[in-house]
């Protein structure tokens, strides 16, 4: 009560005279003040003392008691206080309040591994040599083992069902023998055959990389012509390509069906091979209807055609709805399982209660993180791994776009150079102005001097720039086709980077040398699980996975060693430790000394960028708002593992940025919807008059309507005639009496006798 008594100036310099040597005391008064300064300010009473406040906070500051670190700190809570004070937010820390770590107890599991590579070579295949020679010019040289158990079936042509690890070469398993049987044919394929092998895959990136794995191997027929259909493209180009002709065609659901519906010159009767690439997820929810309908029209096109179409089906995991699906278009299809226990099966028993298959070479790990810590620890780690480490390549999935637009905007401005700040060096005039007042230049070598201090200025700059950058990239399914091309393929040639996507990356993708995965959400299902992991360690390659868990979510771990998948811990403080380090990997001796410290330093950078950018502060409410819808859908399987009403969503918002109370964000929410509905609501009965004046004019005959010399009027007497013929016995509504009474009137005046 006393200090509330003091302007900002007394209080700091009395506690300065009382307790010099007790600088954190005279911080932690001096925010005080200063946050009761800024209530002063809100209320209007500031008065005459606003420059000698500002005067001797700057004093404060600059005092030699101070340390450098000390400063930035205290400068730091100085604005989070101010800018809090003004917005009636609330300034909380990381480490209070946070619920406790549970101790997970791992029961003995046996991970399912499968035998990648197998002794043969693909010369041991009954294959055309020309598809040899450039399979071995592209460096395969050993079959994998899926290869070595599906090719020979697909060369037969029996219909197959296949199950292999991510990574193992799927692709390969069903265009190699596809290639050789076009290949084969008599007479020669033309472009003029139309499409004679469809391949289905569920997302556009995936479609881009299976079309480049076709244009490759048909160098060795350059007859044979692939093609893609793929939404976001221009449809005028597409169709394009498809009148002059497209043997082999890359597609995805949605883009296939508009143009069976809306193309003419798109023509599946000839079609003769039917690919289902990732099958399951062709099935999840959005899809099924598409594929329904595509096998329909695929029935319909070659509907009383002796030749047989072959089917071949291929994924990671294979679900009942795979069996479904594969039951409804195949005919006695070889089901190839590739793993230790399960070699080769052809029996479609072994779909029910699989175990999940992963690489050999996949590390796997969890995090357990309290809420209030998520986004700092990712942080964290991002430095670990990127900059401190050897393993700067990696993948971190995100259940929404919004959440995957924020973070990536956040990182790139705070972790991008983080440790690398432009230090401020003094020029080299200054430095040659010191020495002279030093005695230690003389006037005849100030040219010299001048000289070498310019180059050593030269040389800072050149230091400065070479300096090694993070670079961070997003990947979502709301962004334009052209963006999602160009970052795709930019990140699967960068040898170092971090891509944040959502699912939409999970499936397929064949990302070369990424050594983390990072789930920040965790996957709804097991199989998804497997999928997201699968974009590393690939054909025998080393990765690591990590998978960010809640303290509530602990349970997540035993539901994936029921499904065989063993994951270890990684302890918290082991990686916020890292956030004490420099660019080179040591200990910042200037820096912050403890893990706490160090943390919330670097919370404050993400807070105070929020309070200084109001765009980026909309960007995390709305990150925010998508992170807690999507965390309120989770399928009812999973609402054990995912408790929503054990969220603690003030503790989300602080991890993401936000000083506002959850009750403060969904309020905006609800009153940004309110307001999209009103608007909604009065641009729909806006297009229903419309509407409506659009179904009177047409009631009208059409010699009254356009006819010059007609008033309409004529046609509204027969319109009313026809209304009254059939309401007898009612009465008429007021405005087509007055209509009526009117037109009665008009009739009996001169200018009807005229016209």
């Amino acid at each position: 009560s006393r200090v509330s008594q003091f302007c900002c100036t007394c209080v700091s310099r009395k506690m300065t005279e009382q307790a010099p040597q007790n600088t954190g005391l005279v911080l932690n008064l001096r925010d005080e003040s200063f946050q009761n300064y800024g209530k002063r300010k809100s209320s209007g009473d500031i008065g005459q003392n606003h420059s000698e406040n500002s005067s001797s906070k700057r004093q404060c500051l600059d005092s030699s008691d101070i340390s450098s670190t000390e400063k930035e700190s205290a400068k730091d809570k100085l604005i989070s206080k101010d800018a809090a004070s003004e917005r009636k937010d609330q300034l909380t820390s990381l480490f209070t309040g946070n619920p406790n770590i549970p101790f997970i107890q791992h029961s003995d599991v046996k991970p399912v591994s499968e035998k990648v590579f197998s002794e043969d070579s693909f010369g041991s295949l009954n294959i055309a040599p020309q598809i040899v020679s450039n399979v071995e010019k592209m460096g395969f040289t050993s079959l994998t083992m899926v290869q070595k158990n599906s090719i020979p079936g697909i060369l037969a042509g029996r219909d197959a069902l296949i199950k292999s690890q991510t990574g193992s070469g799927k692709t390969l398993t069903y265009a190699l023998p596809l290639i050789h049987n076009l290949m084969m044919l008599n007479p020669k394929v033309k472009r003029s055959d139309g499409t004679l092998a469809l391949v289905i895959v569920p997302t556009r990136e995936l479609a881009l990389q299976s079309y480049q794995w076709f244009e490759k191997l048909c160098k060795s027929c350059v007859w044979v012509v692939p093609g893609y259909l793929i939404g976001g493209e221009k449809k005028k180009a597409e169709k394009a390509r498809l009148r002059k002709g497209v043997n082999i065609l890359v597609a995805t659901p949605g883009r296939l069906i508009d143009h069976l519906h809306h193309t003419k010159c798109l023509s599946l009767t000839k079609l003769k091979y039917l690919i289902i690439d990732e099958a399951d997820r062709l099935l999840e929810a959005g899809y099924e209807q598409s594929v329904t309908s595509i096998m329909q029209s695929l029935s319909e096109a070659t509907q009383g055609r002796k030749e047989k179409r072959q089917t071949v089906m291929l994924s990671a995991t294979l679900t009942a709805g795979v069996e479904k699906l594969a039951g409804m278009s195949m005919e006695n299809p070889d089901i190839v399982d590739i793993s230790n226990e399960n070699e080769n099966y052809k029996d479609s028993d072994i779909l029910k209660g699989e175990q999940l298959t992963t690489p050999k070479n996949l590390t796997q790990h969890y995090l357990l993180v309290p809420a209030k810590l998520r986004m700092v620890t990712l942080a964290a780690f991002i430095l670990a791994k990127c900059r401190y480490g050897d393993e700067r390549k990696m993948l971190i999935f995100m259940s929404t776009q919004d959440m995957v637009d924020y973070h990536t905007a956040v990182f790139s401005r705070i972790l991008a150079r983080y440790g690398q700040e432009k230090k401020i060096k003094k020029s080299s005039l200054a430095r040659r102005a010191e020495k002279v007042l030093a005695g230690e230049e003389d006037d005849g070598e100030s040219g010299v001097e001048s000289q070498s201090d310019d180059d050593d200025d030269d040389d800072d700059e050149d230091d400065e720039n070479n300096d090694s950058n993070i670079l961070f990239s997003k990947l979502h399914g709301n962004m334009t086709q052209q963006d999602r091309t160009s970052v795709f393929n930019a990140f699967r040639e960068a040898s170092s980077g971090v891509l944040l996507c959502t699912d939409v990356a999970s499936r397929g993708l064949d990302l070369p040398r990424v050594n983390w995965i990072v789930q920040f959400n965790a996957a709804c299902t097991a199989e998804d699980y497997v999928h997201r992991v699968g974009r590393t360690a690939r054909v025998n390659k080393i990765g690591s996975a990590l998978v960010m868990l809640a303290p509530g979510e602990a349970s997540y771990v035993e539901m994936l060693e029921k499904h065989s998948i063993k994951l270890k811990e990684i302890k918290m403080q082991r990686i916020l430790q890292n956030l004490m380090l420099v660019a080179d990997g040591t200990r910042n001796k200037d820096g912050p000394q403890t893990m706490e410290e160090a943390a919330t330093r670097l919370q404050l950078k993400f807070e105070n960028m929020l309070l200084a950018d109001s765009h980026l502060h909309q960007n995390a409410k709305k990150a925010y708002v998508s992170f807690v819808r999507s965390y309120a859908s989770y399928p009812k399987e999973v609402r054990e593992l995912f408790n929503f009403k054990a969220l603690h969503l003030g503790h989300y918002a602080k991890s993401m940025g936000l000083r506002d109370s959850p009750q403060a964000l969904g309020a905006s929410v609800a009153f940004r919807k309110k307001k999209e509905f009103k608007e909604r609501k009065e641009r729909k009965e806006k297009i229903k008059s419309v509407k409506i004046m659009k179904q009177r004019s047409y009631q009208l005959p059409k010699s009254a309507a356009l006819s010059e010399f007609s008033s309409g009027l004529d046609g509204l007497g027969k319109l009313l005639n026809v209304s009254k013929s059939s309401n007898k016995g009612t009465q008429l509504a007021p405005d087509r009496y007055q209509a009526k009474k009117e037109f009665k009137a008009y009739k009996k005046s001169k200018a009807f006798v005229r016209q």
